[in-house]
This record gives C-alpha cells, structure tokens and sequence, in this order.
C-alpha cells in the first residue's frame, strides 16, 4: 500500500513539473471554439509550434544566418485605424490589438501579453489567443480595407469589420474592436 501511494505521489509531481515547464513555453490559449471545445495552440517564444496543439516545441541547429533569412520573409502589415498590426511568418499569421472592448476571459498562468486578449494568432493546427509577447513590427505597410494579403498558407483580409486571418488548412480568426472570434 505504502508503495502504491508513492508512486502515486512521484506520479502527481513529474505531471505538475511537466506541466510548468510547459506554461513556462509561452503556450497560446485557444477560445471556445464553436461547441465549446476549448484547446491550445503550442507557439513557444521563438515561435515555433512545434506541429502540436498540446505543446511548445523547440527550433534546434538554426544557424543565425538561417534565422535572418527567416526574418527577411515576413510580411507586416496594418489596418487603416492603426488599431491592429499583424505579421505572417511562415508559421503563422499574428496580429496585436491595441484598443479592444471584448472580453477575452481570465489569463492563463504565465501568460507575457498583457492585457490578455491583445494578440491572436492563426497557425496551421488552430487559432487563438496568444501569451507571447513578440512586441509589433517597426515597419508596416497599411492594408486598405477589402485588401488581402497571402504569404506561407495565410491570408489576411482588411475589412471595416476588422482583420480575418485564415490558414491553407481552414483555421481563423477576426479581431476587431468589438469581437475576437476563432473557428
């Protein structure tokens, strides 16, 4: 008995320390999804997702010289208001609010955006919020409404409605002032 209630023990403390160093990653929190599945999509600080919903991968053996390449192959872009900024890299499509009036529920634990809310992200497993602090590009160009953008799988459209982002695999999401809706 006294074994059982050890492993049992042993058992409960590796799942609570797995489980920080996961929220330790900058996992992404998804909304409610249409029938009320929530979830989360796994974007870790240096952004990679690593082809999980459940969890944060890690990039390994990029050279610094690959990374700027990567860098160079992001597109930025603004709506006309200035309100949102975004950004798709060829993980996801990203965009921060400055100025919302919807409610995006309680934080995660370790959550690096603040407010919660701000920043929303579609990658090619789910879409949702996002608590990781990436900052805002320092140069983007303004997408006019009714004017898309496509680049790695996403497209982002501009509209008075506020900005759709859309993965090649049907995951999205609308932010605007008023709403942040996910499907």
């Amino acid at each position: 008995m006294v074994v059982i209630a050890v492993v049992v023990a042993l058992g409960i403390c590796g799942y609570i320390v797995v489980d920080q160093l996961q929220r330790s990653d900058g996992n992404t929190q998804s909304a409610n999804q249409p029938g009320g599945d929530s979830g989360s999509v796994g974007e870790d600080e240096s952004g990679d997702t690593g082809g999980s919903e459940e969890g944060a991968g890690e990039k390994s053996g990029d050279s610094e010289e690959g990374q700027d390449a990567e860098a160079k192959d992001v597109k930025a872009f603004m709506a006309p208001s200035s309100n949102i900024v975004c950004t798709i890299d060829a993980d996801r499509a990203r965009c921060t609010i400055r100025e919302f009036d919807f409610d995006p529920g309680d934080a995660p634990n370790e959550c690096d955006v603040d407010p919660f809310g701000s920043v929303v992200v579609v990658e090619k497993d789910g879409a949702g919020f996002s608590c990781v602090n990436r900052g805002l590009p320092t140069e983007a160009n303004v997408l006019d409404y009714g004017e898309s953008i496509s680049a790695h799988g996403f497209t982002c459209r501009s509209g008075e409605d506020g900005m759709t982002c859309e993965s090649s695999e049907g995951h999205k999401f609308r932010v605007a002032r008023a709403a942040a809706e996910f499907d």
